[in-house]
């Protein structure tokens, strides 16, 4: 992963002629109902103003595959393609990281740790890093800030001039399809999913049933994260329970294209969200927009413990227990799918419902993959319910009550 601010990188070639396009996948001609960047049906179509139509999601991959084409062409005709929000988000949002960048101090002010305020800037240090940093003298560890934050300011100074060239004016923006729209998440909102704001959030969410719209409300101040994208950086399990339960999108991406199960693999703390995240069905395949999945993103972060689980196919996954015979009682319950061993053609399994933080009881085995069906949790069918009951000032956490389904 090149950085942890996911910004394009500008290093791929264009196609742009006829044999690109063929290695792509692409035809020419375009279907009322067919996708040519998929050549499936439409799914969320999106038309452009040439009126060729493409599958949201396939077109959102065109535009993050074909960096170097500036201008953002259809993959038919070659016409321009409009400005699209998640752009001007974006561009938002490096201005902003540039602005931190621009006023962070030299030494760290109040005599802080020099690792620990370069990692508000560089999350992905390494642990060896770290170490590494803190053991020399004070002024090499200046001059690192130093030079992190001139690598920093020059990536972002190219990345906006990149963006401010594609954008222009930004008077024409590409119409979203109806099913991707939401409501502006505001920054305070979004800024309060750590452990002291979850009931501010949740007093702006409103009693459920919440709509879509709002569940999933995107900051335009926050590169477009989600509420969802916040509580997994934050590694709350129960606060992101709850939001699953109110109809969060688990796939949801920021502008950068990062879902929330790409934002934890960056940071091995943040496992229990990853697995949390696959239970519930989120997508291991979403390309961000550097080209990356989340186990491309575990594996640069030696993060192997993800990386197992999203190697294979039922890795992280909720499922059912079926067709097994030395434990035939076990049929018909649910799971949580582990560590996958390829040898064996196993899979670690921890069996029930058990809360991610409840794990004195729980009972693991191996089981074969032809023994598991995939069930993930959903709203209809999560397993086990959340309900919030305040912050207690005295212990300084949150109040949770957790019931079985």
């Amino acid at each position: 992963m090149d950085s942890i601010y996911n910004i394009p990188s500008n290093n791929e070639t264009n196609p742009g002629n006829k044999q690109g396009e063929e290695k792509l996948g692409i035809g020419i001609d375009n279907n009322d109902n067919e996708c040519t960047i998929c050549q499936d049906v439409l799914n969320k179509p999106v038309c452009l103003p040439c009126e060729h139509r493409f599958c949201s999601g396939c077109l959102e991959g065109w535009r993050s595959r074909i960096i170097a084409d500036k201008t953002k062409t259809c993959p038919s005709c070659r016409a321009k393609i409009p400005v699209t929000k998640a752009m001007v988000s974006q561009l938002e949002q490096i201005r902003n990281m540039r602005t931190c960048l621009e006023n962070a101090l030299v030494p760290p002010p109040n005599g802080e740790d020099a690792c620990e305020y370069c990692k508000k800037f560089y999350k992905y240090l390494t642990d060896e890093d770290v170490l590494y940093i803190r053991q020399l003298p004070p002024d090499l560890q200046q001059e690192i800030i130093r030079m992190n934050l001139k690598e920093g300011l020059d990536m972002f100074n190219d990345n906006i001039k990149d963006l401010e060239d594609q954008i222009g004016d930004g008077t024409e923006l590409l119409e979203e399809h109806p099913d991707d729209a939401y409501e502006e998440l505001p920054l305070a909102i979004a800024s309060a999913c750590g452990d002291h704001g979850i009931g501010e959030v949740l007093k702006w969410l409103g009693d459920p049933p919440v709509s879509i719209e709002r569940i999933n409300a995107k900051s335009s101040g926050r590169g477009e994260s989600t509420l969802l994208h916040e509580a997994s950086a934050e590694g709350s399990l129960r606060f992101m329970q709850l939001l699953l339960q109110y109809g969060a999108n688990q796939d949801a991406v920021q502008c950068t294209g990062f879902s929330p199960l790409m934002v934890v693999t960056c940071f091995k703390h943040l496992n229990s969200a990853g697995a949390l995240l696959l239970e519930w069905g989120a997508d291991k395949e979403i390309i961000s927009s550097d080209g990356e999945k989340a186990i491309d993103i575990a594996r640069d972060e030696g993060n192997m413990e993800l990386v197992n689980l999203l190697g294979s196919p039922l890795g992280g996954r909720r499922c059912e227990l079926v067709g097994l015979q030395s434990r035939s009682d076990l049929n018909g319950q649910t799971c949580a799918v582990g560590r996958y061993f390829p040898g064996l053609d196993r899979y670690a399994v921890r069996i029930g419902e058990q809360d991610n933080d409840d794990g004195d009881n729980e009972l693991f085995v191996k089981v074969k993959s032809v023994n598991l069906k995939q069930r993930d949790r959903t709203p209809k069918d999560p397993g086990f319910m959340v309900e919030f009951l305040g912050f207690d000032p005295e212990t300084k956490n949150n109040k949770w009550t957790v019931c079985l389904t």
